[in-house]
């Protein structure tokens, strides 16, 4: 799980949200330059996208825009293991990011054999 008083983003105004091409990578830019990122470190075999924000499964430039100059008040993580739905290991990690402007959650879908990792990393960029 992530230590929120480590990352340091709570309070923090969003200057622009980026989600890469691949829809593995999510970046989130502060108005003070900071640079945080939600991504899987890919080890081998394993599959780890995201599956939705705020419910919809394309489009995710056109919803993380809206999000430009909102102030983080509070993120919470869950993780939640949905093996035998989705394949043989699966997980769920839900990022909920609530803001003066509303809730941005973003819903990430790893699946494996059971044998490598399926979470998400989130963390400020050095």
């Amino acid at each position: 799980m992530t230590n929120w008083e480590d990352l340091d983003i709570e309070g923090k105004t969003i200057k622009t949200i980026e989600v890469n091409d691949d829809a593995n990578r999510v970046t989130i830019t502060t108005t003070d330059n900071n640079n945080y990122e939600m991504l899987h470190h890919q080890e081998c075999c394993e599959s780890v996208d995201i599956q939705t924000i705020n419910g919809k499964d394309s489009d995710y430039d056109k919803i993380v825009s809206e999000f430009a100059g909102a102030i983080i008040a509070k993120i919470a993580e869950a993780v939640d293991d949905v093996s035998g739905e989705h394949s043989e290991s699966a997980t769920l990690t839900t990022y909920t990011i609530n803001t003066d402007k509303g809730i941005l959650t973003i819903i990430w879908l790893g699946e494996s054999n059971g044998y490598y990792g399926e979470g998400v990393s989130f963390y400020k960029m050095k």
